[in-house]
This record gives structure tokens, sequence and C-alpha cells, in this order.
């Protein structure tokens, strides 16, 4: 979900509590930016921003990212109607900080 959208200025601003997944959160933003020209929005732009670091970066769509993320999106559909089970978790530190913990452990 969008941490904030200026439709005046037509800018996704997300904030982020680190960078340290920071390719993650660049694609997570282009993903939105992608949605929102799929919905008519023209030209929308991104600002990753970290609070803590008192650090932003702007992020924009590409050629190559308005190809990339339909193959990508039809590959996770792919992969969802397959219906095999789900990859092993991978333990790694940031795994207890992310949004789904709760799904790679439930059945530990």
């Amino acid at each position: 979900m969008l941490s904030f959208y200026d439709p005046q200025r037509k800018v996704v601003h997300e904030l982020k509590k680190s960078n340290k997944m920071e390719a993650s959160n660049v694609a997570q933003v282009k993903y939105y930016l992608w949605l929102l020209e799929e919905h008519g929005v023209a030209g929308p732009t991104a600002i990753l921003e970290y609070p803590k670091l008192r650090q932003t970066q702007t992020v924009e769509l590409s050629d190559e990212d308005r190809a990339r993320i339909p193959e990508e999106l039809a590959a996770l559909r792919a992969l969802l109607a397959d219906g095999t089970a789900c990859p092993p978790v991978i333990n790694k530190p940031f795994c207890q900080q992310c949004a789904y913990y709760e799904f790679c452990y439930v059945a530990e």
C-alpha cells in the first residue's frame, strides 16, 4: 500500500525505515508507478524517503521497467496457479522485520 500519493504533482512518497533492502524498495515503488500508469495517470514519479537516515531517492519508471513488470506479474500468476508448496523458509536476519513474517513462519 502506498505511504502517500500527491495527485497534484503525481508523486508517490514511500517511507522506509532503512535502505538495507534498497533494490526491493525501488522495485516496489516502480510497481506502484506502473500501476498508476495502467490506470491512466501520465508521468508519475516517486520519492523513496528514509526519514531516520535523512535520505531521499527519486525513482522513475523506464521503458525497460514497463516491459519487465508485466512479465514478472505473469510469472507470479503462473507460480500461484501451479499450486505447488511455498519455497522453503530462508531464515535471514531481516525476516523478523518483514511484513510477511507470519506467512513464512506459520507452520514453525
